[in-house]
């Protein structure tokens, strides 16, 4: 798990963890504590090199 979080490091993912920070942040501040879960899930996303930003949830290409 350490080795996920600390290789393959790309703009695209540094965006989505300065994104989720940024949600978290804003939320502290504007006392909506709600959102600070959804910044940390999106940042920690980002972190562990989860989810579809990849393109690894695409659908197979159709064979005829």
């Amino acid at each position: 798990m350490w080795q996920r979080a600390t290789t393959n490091w790309n703009i695209f993912r540094i965006i989505r963890l300065l994104l989720g920070l940024m949600i978290v942040i804003q939320s502290i501040q504007f006392k909506e504590y709600w959102f600070a879960l959804v910044g940390v899930a999106f940042a920690g996303l980002a972190v562990f090199d989860m989810g579809c930003a990849g393109g690894s949830c695409a659908a197979p290409p159709i064979r005829k």
